[in-house]
């Protein structure tokens, strides 16, 4: 009886972890509490699991390891710096991200339907969000009535928050990888790939557009036997947008007609005038506009300030008004919009050795799947490619980014990093043991 009950127990503990790991993907487009509410939960029955049934060996791999020493060099930045509760509450708890990465990898090794009922959700919830924003787009109001805020850029059921082509944008190689792990036809991702990027165009999210277009530069270059349908992908999403920018010429203004003028390359002055006091970097051209390189200036004036340690996690906000950083009135937001200038103005030179560190595994990573293909010996396959591009989408530097210290973006962020730990690693006994 006894036996029974602690069985029942486990099973109990593993199928939460499991149910709640499977409702991230859409929980995310409630806003960052309830899916970071379900990661803390599950991380905690998961740490309990472990300590029940002996399952610590999962921690021990390099990952986890340079991330204990990361999120310990966190929590010390934050007692150095200036607003000292407001950074410990952030690095305090971002250990639950590491958490979560190896609560992924062991699901994915005792749980056979795991990966199945993940894919499912996250392809289900994607088709759904993209089908009510299509609706959104073309008749004003989404399923739940909920109208746009302000035309031709639509969110759909992310409401009051701008993020539907980042949320679609950054999840795209991840289930394009589970695709190829699932050895779906090929025809159908197709269809999903234009679905999906066409609606990514017309939400005139610019930074979500650079994103579609650096993940196909991956994995035209990478991909096997994937570069063909890649191409026609795009050329249809192309073709798609420029009949929908010929009947919506406000979608074409803020997609086109705007980045270019924000850019500089537009014989337009408007720019210049309403940003005086933001130099161009060279001629006409801005780093991304004038408003994305006031806030890199400013952030670049509290790294000189801060070299070594930076001014401490998320103290952008509070720092970024101050006269001695602050280069104009957009000086100032909850981030400065680049992953580099962030991780400089906030964790400084030494947080910037742990991107170095990533950026070097990453180019390590590219120069031996390019080597070994040279020889015809492929040592990465098409799915892990794919959760690698979808760490780039991340910390890629040359695209203006969200807030690396944020819940939502995290999750995203560490999501693959749990399938791509559990791709390189052996764990046969815990799959003849899966239930």
């Amino acid at each position: 009886m006894k036996a029974d009950y602690f069985r029942l127990n486990r099973i109990s503990a593993n199928n939460i972890c499991l149910i709640l790991i499977i409702l991230i993907p859409p929980a995310l487009v409630t806003g960052p509490f309830i899916p970071d509410f379900f990661l803390s939960v599950a991380s905690i029955i998961f740490l309990y699991i472990c300590f029940r049934d002996n399952r610590f060996y999962y921690f021990n791999n390099i990952f986890f390891k340079l991330f204990s020493i990361f999120w310990l060099y966190l929590v010390l930045n934050s007692l150095f710096s200036e607003n000292i509760l407001h950074s410990l509450k952030i690095s305090i708890f971002y250990f639950r991200f590491g958490i979560f990465c190896i609560l992924v990898n062991y699901l994915i090794s005792t749980k056979k339907k795991f990966i199945d009922l993940f894919f499912y959700t996250l392809v289900a919830t994607m088709i759904f969000v993209s089908f009510d924003a299509y609706i959104q787009y073309f008749f004003g109001r989404n399923l739940l009535g909920m109208s746009p805020l302000e035309f031709p850029r639509i969110s759909g059921l992310f409401g009051d928050e701008l993020i539907l082509g980042s949320y679609l944008s950054r999840l795209i190689p991840l289930s394009i990888g589970i695709f190829f792990l699932k050895k779906i036809d090929i025809k159908l991702i197709l269809i999903f790939l234009v679905f999906i990027e066409v609606l990514i165009v017309i939400t005139g999210e610019r930074t979500a557009i650079g994103l579609i277009g650096l993940s196909t530069i991956f994995f035209i270059l990478l991909l096997d036997g994937f570069k063909i349908l890649r191409i026609i992908s795009i050329c249809l999403v192309f073709i798609i947008s420029t009949l929908i920018f010929s009947q919506f010429s406000e979608t074409k203004q803020r997609v086109i007609d705007h980045t270019f003028m924000e850019l500089g390359t537009s014989s337009n002055k408007q720019v210049q005038i309403n940003f005086e006091g933001v130099k161009p970097i060279y001629k006409n051209y801005f780093l991304f506009s004038p408003k994305h390189q006031s806030l890199i200036i400013t952030s670049y004036n509290m790294y000189k300030d801060k070299k070594l340690l930076g001014h401490g996690p998320r103290s952008f906000k509070y720092k970024c008004n101050d006269p001695k950083y602050q280069l104009n009135r957009w000086s100032c937001a909850s981030h400065p919009h680049n992953i580099v200038s962030q991780i400089l103005a906030e964790i400084g030179l030494v947080g910037i050795i742990f991107y170095l560190m990533i950026i070097i595994y990453l180019m390590l990573f590219f120069y031996n799947h390019i080597f070994s293909k040279a020889f015809k010996k492929v040592d990465f396959n098409n799915y892990q490619i794919c959760l690698i591009v979808s760490l780039i989408l991340t910390i890629w530097p040359f695209i203006p980014s969200g807030n690396i210290f944020s819940n939502w973006l995290s999750i995203i962020f560490y999501l693959p990093i749990g399938f791509y730990l559990n791709s390189i690693n052996d764990y046969s006994n815990e799959s003849n043991n899966r239930k």
